[in-house]
């Protein structure tokens, strides 16, 4: 028996190709029944995002990326692949449509074009490197790059999201992040498909590799799995002491038809309502190491050096009886005489028992469109200020321009030989991160030793309860694992919770409602590298998409002329 050629030309091939889909019954590139499979994968992968339509729907993400990959390997209409992708984003995003209906319709419109350019990629790589294999790691460049794409990233939803909240899937997180991760479930439909796609009158055909490859990485990605599940179990159970943490939830109406809507609600009445919620939790939280409140929970922007000494008397006025991170809104000084709209930035503030001031970050990851427009922070300040000046005659009093901070989300709770969390001798490394901030594992890496807590402030009104809720849930989740430490959510009107550093979730209190989550968090344990190690997987995946799209413009195939099949 001789072993498959080493090569073949561009003839040969599209012989192949042709003769190998009559003989498996195939519909052909470009037919309906191939375009009705695609939209069925996007529309399975809509449907498996969190929370899923019903309980471990998230499992119906695998068969849903197995026909989107068996479209894109059969080179189905690209029509077809942006459909199955306006089906999955616009059902993402549905929850957005309370925002902005224009903003909404934007996300499925542009997401589908991702699918297409999976697509094109595949086209690029086709002539002589078809391993079926390639479209796991196309597809994890894919997903890291709609997260990160500059100006406008959208990275809720990733599929990987969907089977999250099953340790089996989430572990290999703590080595390989959220973009390795969803490199291997990419790779393992591709495996299947591999397997199972390339069958003809119930047989595999002879010489084809596609067996040993299905077989091979099916194989190696179980392998990864469950190794990881089983090391992933042991995290966190010996932790080297305990904190009470309380979180707090305020929800606060935004839309004029919810219940206790004031448009014209000032300073001072948001002031009352910030020390009455401080009154009423008081012998509630009593005894806890850390407050947390969510991302615009403070009453009053601070604007100058008066505003924060006016807001360090107010906390030391309430004596909330221990230290406090809060979410507030932070103007700089004006960068040029006669500037009107000076630096403005989204920050979390953190005060001590008596008030003062310990340490502040701003938000570095602004959402597109609603805190910031592309581009806007790369021009001059003075031309910034003139766009936005001609921009507010149009939008109006909501314009979108805050400025992204700068440095690292670390605070620190506790001074070295000062007061601190029982059982700690040094001070607590807190990495913050803000609402959409949430999304990004490079927002919770700090520089020297890997921070003790991880602690999102978020603001989830605008969702009005929507699955979008659900998506935060899952970003915190991974990025609990992939840093291995417990995770922090306080919310408004949102799902205030906590992560243990495995990913299993602790108690959380309904959105909607005013309360106060007293959670015992463990620290301790080591570290996980999948913070800082995940990116470099998502950057690999988008190397390759990129040399996909330069060959496929290019017409020439990578590889052609002499290299395996």
């Amino acid at each position: 028996m001789g072993s498959p050629p080493l090569s073949r030309s561009p003839e040969r091939g599209a012989e192949q190709e042709a003769r190998c889909g009559a003989e498996e019954g195939r519909s052909g590139p470009g037919s309906p029944r191939a375009a009705l499979w695609t939209l069925c994968g996007g529309l399975l992968l809509a449907l498996a995002s969190p929370p899923g339509v019903f309980p471990y729907a998230g499992l119906l993400s695998l068969p849903g990326l197995v026909l989107l990959f068996r479209g894109v390997q059969e080179r189905v209409s690209l029509w077809a692949l942006y459909g199955a992708g306006v089906l999955f984003f616009g059902w993402l995003g549905w929850s957005l449509r309370f925002v902005s209906f224009g903003g909404y319709l934007a996300i499925p419109l542009l997401g589908g074009l991702y699918f297409v350019l999976l697509g094109l990629a595949w086209r690029g790589f086709r002539g002589a490197w078809g391993n079926p294999l390639l479209l796991g790691l196309l597809w994890m460049g894919l997903e890291y790059l709609r997260g990160h794409m500059p100006g406008i990233p959208y990275p809720l939803g990733q599929v990987v999201h969907s089977v999250a909240g099953l340790g089996l899937f989430r572990a290999p997180a703590r080595w390989i992040g959220e973009a390795g991760l969803g490199g291997l479930y990419g790779l393992l439909a591709a495996s299947i498909l591999a397997l199972f796609g390339r069958r003809g009158q119930g047989r595999i055909r002879a010489g084809d590799l596609s067996l040993r490859w299905g077989m091979g990485g099916l194989l190696g990605v179980l392998v990864v799995f469950g190794a990881s599940w089983g090391l992933l179990s042991g995290v966190g159970t010996a932790p080297r002491g305990r904190i009470q943490v309380a979180l707090c939830q305020v929800p606060t109406p935004v839309y004029p038809d919810q219940e206790g809507y004031d448009a014209r609600r000032g300073v001072q009445a948001r002031i009352r309502e910030f020390a009455a919620f401080v009154e009423r939790h008081r012998e509630e939280w009593k005894g806890s190491a850390l407050l947390v409140f969510p991302e615009s929970a403070f009453p009053f922007t601070l604007s100058s050096g008066r505003a924060t000494r006016l807001a360090e008397d107010l906390i030391a006025r309430l004596r909330p009886g221990a230290p406090l991170l809060i979410g507030a809104g932070r103007q700089g000084e004006p960068v040029f005489p006669g500037q009107k709209f000076p630096p403005r930035f989204n920050s979390a503030l953190l005060f001590t028992p008596g008030g003062r001031l310990l340490g502040q970050v701003d938000k570095r990851w602004l959402v597109p469109l609603g805190e910031t427009l592309p581009g806007l922070n790369l021009l001059s300040p003075e031309s910034r200020d003139a766009v936005l000046g001609v921009l507010e005659g149009w939008v109006g009093p909501f314009l979108p321009s805050l400025s992204p901070g700068e440095g690292t989300g670390l605070l620190q709770l506790g001074e070295p030989g000062g007061k601190v969390p029982k059982a700690f001798s040094d001070p607590l490394r807190l990495a913050v991160g803000i609402c959409f901030e949430n999304a990004f594992p490079e927002a919770f890496l700090v520089p020297g030793a890997p921070a003790d807590l991880l602690v999102v402030l978020s603001n989830e009104a605008w969702y009005r309860g929507g699955a979008t809720l659900d998506q935060m849930l899952a970003l915190s989740r991974l990025r609990a694992v992939e840093a291995g430490r417990p995770l922090l959510r306080s919310t408004v009107d949102g799902w205030t919770t906590w992560f243990r550093a495995s990913g299993a979730m602790g108690a959380k209190l309904p959105p909607g409602k005013e309360g106060v989550l007293l959670a015992q968090v463990p620290l301790g344990g080591d570290a996980a590298p999948g913070l800082a190690w995940g990116p470099w997987f998502g950057r690999f995946g988008l190397g390759l998409l990129v040399l996909g799209w330069i060959a496929f413009v290019c017409g020439r195939k990578p590889g052609e002329g002499g290299v395996s099949s």
